[in-house]
């Protein structure tokens, strides 16, 4: 399902933040392994209708958004160990504004 999105990819070199579509399920075990969360364990990577993104802050995992491919909404944002980042209101805004749009 996410395969169709494996090119996107938003770069902010004002902040040095980078987000993008997670390549494979390795990625997924890497960002549960670095943030702690359920990510791999509750196989985020084989979900329905779910487009995972990966939020980089200078090459380092920070955060991880679920959208719904259907609804083209933001169903959470989660850093380190599930907490908000200082990063989630400039992921979402960018999620809004340039990746939901390319969701069809």
């Amino acid at each position: 399902c996410m395969k169709k999105f494996f090119d996107i990819k938003i770069e902010n070199e004002e902040n040095g933040i980078t987000i993008k579509v997670p390549q494979s399920v390795e990625d997924f075990y890497d960002a549960g392994a670095e943030l702690k969360h359920c990510i791999y364990t509750n196989e985020y990577y084989d979900r329905k209708n779910s487009l995972l993104l990966f939020t980089y802050k200078e090459g380092r995992i920070v955060e991880t958004t679920e959208v719904n491919i259907k609804t083209k909404e933001i169903l959470q944002s989660r850093g380190m160990k599930n907490k908000d980042t200082k990063y989630k209101g400039f992921v979402m805004q960018t999620i809004q504004q340039n990746i939901l749009p390319l969701i069809r």
